[in-house]
């Protein structure tokens, strides 16, 4: 009988603590991932107050947000994000008569959304 419940009472308690590990491993990446996605807003932002006067600074913003964007694990609101900061980055080159590559970025932006993102097929 005692075996049997020193049997039971192991196997919960190694059980609790795979849960424990497994929980606190989810959440904080979890919370990496916000962290990381609400940087990368931050730049994006960045990026669009400078984009009037200073069209080469923004570039460097736009890039690197986008260079960030593309290393994070893929779902609908990065890929989101990553489609609108390539359109984003496509309308400064616009002014700057650099048209090859403001289309190739809606290109990109197009294959990135997908079908199901309406504001970016917009």
């Amino acid at each position: 009988m005692k075996k049997k419940l020193l049997f039971f009472i192991s196997v919960g308690s190694i059980s609790l603590l795979i849960y424990f590990i497994t929980c606190s491993h989810h959440s904080s990446s979890f919370a990496f991932m916000q962290n990381d996605t609400i940087f990368i807003k931050k730049t994006l932002d960045s990026a669009k107050t400078l984009l009037q006067n200073k069209p080469d600074s923004s570039i460097l913003l736009y890039n690197k947000a986008i260079k960030e964007l593309e290393t994070l694990p893929s779902d609908a609101k990065i890929r989101h994000l990553l489609a609108s900061a390539c359109v984003d980055l496509s309308t400064v080159y616009l002014p700057l008569s650099n048209y090859d590559k403001a289309k190739k970025l809606r290109i990109k932006a197009l294959t990135i959304s997908g079908k199901n993102d309406q504001d970016i097929q917009a």
